[in-house]
């Protein structure tokens, strides 16, 4: 059984048209666990060297394109809005001083 995190990171990143089935899935292996720890940098929330150096090869390659990663969320995130009538798209501006 899937994780949750993986489960949403498939969802959101499963489509992505990296040239290769193999970047996908380390993508969503990537979005899974940078999801479960997203206050974490890269070595703490990869915890694995090998996880960690796959992921910078992965993110230092020519082939991972930035606009692959992002229409394959967006389409995701179309698709889960249709399901309800109203979205809300909340920002807070707010500064801290």
């Amino acid at each position: 059984m899937m994780e949750a995190s993986t489960t949403w990171a498939e969802e959101a990143f499963g489509a992505a048209a990296l040239g290769d089935v193999r970047r996908t899935a380390r993508l969503v292996q990537l979005a899974a666990a940078l999801g479960a720890q997203p206050q974490a940098a890269l070595p703490q929330a990869t915890k694995e060297p090998a996880l960690h150096k796959a992921a910078c090869r992965f993110f230092s390659s020519h082939s991972v394109q930035a606009e692959a990663l992002l229409a394959s969320h967006v389409q995701s995130t179309q698709r889960r809005m249709q399901n309800v009538p109203s979205v809300l798209a909340v920002q807070d501006t707010s500064v801290l001083d």
